[in-house]
């Protein structure tokens, strides 16, 4: 060999050049390695074809205020029930009346049998007006769920998409 020096400093060129190459997006710091320096580099696991990190309005993080069980990892399917009419023309009110009975001591005069069912309309009216709460909370947590659903998906695809877990 003619000129080792030459030699060797190609070589340590041409080495150095593929180290920094294989490293090129990885950066050391004192709390560790970060793997993609921007969210343009693309990085992947495991063989997975690597890809560009992901991003878009799915991802946004969902605020839970539903005080509702996360025991298992099943979404049910939530279906609000059908409207209900309510031609009772009764007044509604949080609170049901009594409704008593009429006696054999009553007497049946029409403006005792219309009290009685003015208690009735009203009873009924109450409970269209909640029955019509209830469908619209229902109908809310069932778009909670879609939207619940929608963000799991997409973290699972971004994962999927990292290699870090296998989708199946």
């Amino acid at each position: 060999m003619k000129h080792p020096k030459i030699f060797l400093a190609t070589f340590l060129l041409i080495a150095a050049s593929a180290l920094y190459a294989g490293i090129s997006h990885e950066k050391e710091t004192a709390s560790g390695i970060t793997y993609g320096n921007d969210a343009a580099d693309k990085v992947a696991f495991h063989g997975a074809a690597p890809v560009a990190q992901r991003s878009g309005a799915a991802q946004t993080a969902l605020t839970d205020s539903t005080g509702g069980s996360t025991a298992n990892a099943t979404l049910a399917a939530v279906t609000a029930p059908s409207a209900l009419t309510d031609s009772s023309t009764g007044a509604a009110s949080t609170t049901l009346a009594a409704l008593s009975a009429l006696s054999t001591s009553d007497t049946y005069t029409d403006a005792a049998v219309n009290a009685k069912l003015t208690v009735i309309k009203n009873a009924i009216a109450s409970l269209a007006a909640r029955q019509a709460e209830n469908r619209a909370a229902i109908a809310a947590l069932t778009d909670a769920a879609a939207k619940e659903a929608k963000l799991l998906n997409e973290l699972r695809a971004a994962l999927v998409e990292k290699g870090l877990i296998t989708g199946s």
